[in-house]
């Protein structure tokens, strides 16, 4: 089979090389009929004050997978620190490795000291009974209005 290889990375690191990767996650999974123009510099200075995790799935040296969460302590409750997920995509014809590779962000966030990880499932792409199986409990449901 093949080998895959799952990694914390630095975004600013490697983000010119994920254009084509980025494009065909925001063509499958996009909830807006728009262009594609994510505002890099943004996700860059979130990442450069310690409270953005980026991952990534690699087969060999292409990334074919990412994640990306935000890390916060929680306002609501003191002594939350939390990793919300922000983006989860793995390109179509290595979807299998998708469990494997949830269970390693849980891992990496776990060894990091967050202990809550908020995880979303898109209407288009469903995954909420892979993450009841994880261990995850439904606590809330995500509504977009367009205005």
């Amino acid at each position: 089979g093949k080998v895959y290889r799952f990694q914390v990375e630095v975004l600013a690191d490697v983000l010119g090389s994920m254009t084509e990767i980025l494009e065909r996650n925001h063509k499958e999974m996009s909830s807006y009929d728009l262009p594609f123009e994510p505002d890099y510099r943004r996700y860059l200075y979130i990442e450069s004050v310690g409270s953005l995790s980026f991952m990534t799935v690699r087969d060999e040296e292409n990334v074919i997978g990412y994640s990306i969460f935000f890390i916060d302590d929680s306002i609501q409750q003191k002594g939350i620190k939390a990793a919300t997920q922000s983006v989860l995509y793995i390109d179509k014809e290595h979807r299998g490795i998708g469990l494997a590779f949830m269970r390693f962000c849980d891992d990496t966030f776990k060894k990091m000291g967050v202990n809550s990880i908020w995880r979303q499932a898109h209407v288009k792409h469903d995954i909420s009974s892979v993450y009841l199986r994880m261990g995850y409990e439904l606590v809330e449901k995500a509504f977009l209005k367009r205005l």
